[in-house]
């Protein structure tokens, strides 16, 4: 050790050297040396004393603040097993520091419930239009072309899904024929350009429901995220403007909660059971929001079924596999072949079938059923006065002699 002495400030630093040969530049804490350099503290070490350092190194994780307390405390302790204090001596010195930590543990929490109160007030200011790039802003009007300032040329229905302004949207396609994608991209122009916009993304499945956030997030990032993030994740995507996409849980019981929803997202309609989608649809009750069902066929059951009989109340596009330019005749004749006509009806040619477990085809059962004419069972009946003994009571009566065997 050498017998130089440094100080700066108000800070005394130990006058040793470090292996090295650089000044040490710990505070002091006795006859001029640090902790580390005193000779009690060597001789731990040499004994194998590890805990000393680690009790070193997570000094340094405290809070600026928090150091020089723990440093008085530390001289305690070692002052009295040196016995330069007395036991009451060191009790008065640890309750001041304790004291003193306590204080400084309340300014910290102070700061953190008035940092939580501004996050709080942020959250519950009205949604406010963030400036963006003008050319970004121009495309308002056009989701058709800010598809494609994502990088994605719509095929010719996801043209017409994106300039409909239809409240109410069905879409029954083919596996991979996009439909997600033009979805996402719906999802995520309305969250942009309507502030506070709520945009909730069912399915039967959590998993399947990020999917449907991962879609809206990499058309947010080809965009080069032309509004902040306040959150990005893969269960959601909250804007600074306030518009939130969310995927909800898939179970009726704890999905309710929500309100407002500007557009609702039922992603793989078909499988969701008729309860979940009964607990979803009051979202829309007072924001008057769109709903949009999208899928593949699963059987002539549950409420995606019931939409398809009434598609003509809904803005309808169905997409057979061999209409989507993506997708290789050849791919699909193997689909065929190894999925058979009744699957391959069903996942690429948008057919509801019937359940393979019936006993009868559906349309079987509906070529059996023919509108017969009503009866005219007047034709049968006679007159009281014909046929009938007086005292029988007066009125028509039917005549089924006619009918008797012979």
């Amino acid at each position: 050790m050498s017998d130089t002495s440094t100080a700066s400030g108000n800070t005394e630093h130990c006058r040793a050297l470090r292996k090295d040969g650089t000044p040490c530049k710990a505070a002091v804490l006795r006859d001029g040396l640090c902790f580390g350099h005193q000779p009690i503290d060597r001789a731990a070490r040499a004994r194998g004393g590890s805990r000393r350092s680690n009790a070193a190194r997570s000094v340094k994780l405290l809070p600026a603040r928090l150091a020089p307390i723990f440093e008085r405390m530390e001289r305690v302790f070692i002052s009295l097993d040196e016995g330069m204090y007395d036991r009451q001596q060191a009790t008065a010195m640890a309750t001041v520091a304790s004291v003193l930590l306590k204080i400084v543990q309340a300014g910290e929490l102070e700061e953190r419930v008035r940092d939580l109160e501004e996050r709080v007030s942020r959250s519950q200011e009205p949604a406010q239009w963030v400036p963006m790039d003008p050319a970004m802003a121009a495309l308002r009007k056009d989701r058709v072309a800010f598809t494609q300032a994502a990088g994605i040329a719509p095929d010719v229905w996801q043209a017409d899904v994106l300039r409909s302004d239809s409240p109410r949207i069905l879409l029954n396609c083919s596996r991979q024929s996009g439909k997600s994608t033009v979805v996402g991209a719906l999802a995520l122009h309305k969250a942009i350009y309507e502030p506070g916009a709520l945009v909730v993304v069912v399915a039967v499945a959590q998993r399947q429901a990020t999917e449907m956030i991962r879609a809206c997030r990499d058309l947010y990032a080809a965009l080069d995220r032309p509004i902040a993030a306040e959150s990005e994740n893969k269960l959601s995507l909250e804007l600074r403007n306030g518009s939130r996409i969310l995927s909800v849980p898939s179970t009726e019981a704890t999905i309710r909660g929500l309100s407002k929803a500007r557009l609702l997202i039922l992603d793989e309609a078909s499988r969701i059971p008729d309860a979940l989608y009964a607990a979803v649809l009051p979202f829309l009750a007072i924001s008057n929001g769109a709903l949009a069902l999208l899928s593949t066929p699963f059987g002539k059951r549950g409420f995606f079924y019931n939409a398809y009989c009434h598609r003509d109340e809904w803005f309808y596009r169905e997409v057979w596999g061999q209409e989507c330019p993506r997708i290789s005749a050849e791919f699909l004749a193997k689909m065929r072949r190894e999925m058979g006509d009744y699957f391959y009806a069903q996942e690429w040619e948008c057919q509801f079938n019937d359940s393979v477990t019936g006993a009868f085809r559906s349309a079987d059962i509906d070529a059996a059923v023919k509108d017969y004419p009503v009866w005219d069972l007047g034709q049968y009946s006679v007159p009281a006065d014909v046929g009938f003994p007086q005292e029988e009571e007066d009125g028509a009566r039917w005549n089924l002699a006619q009918y008797a065997t012979r």
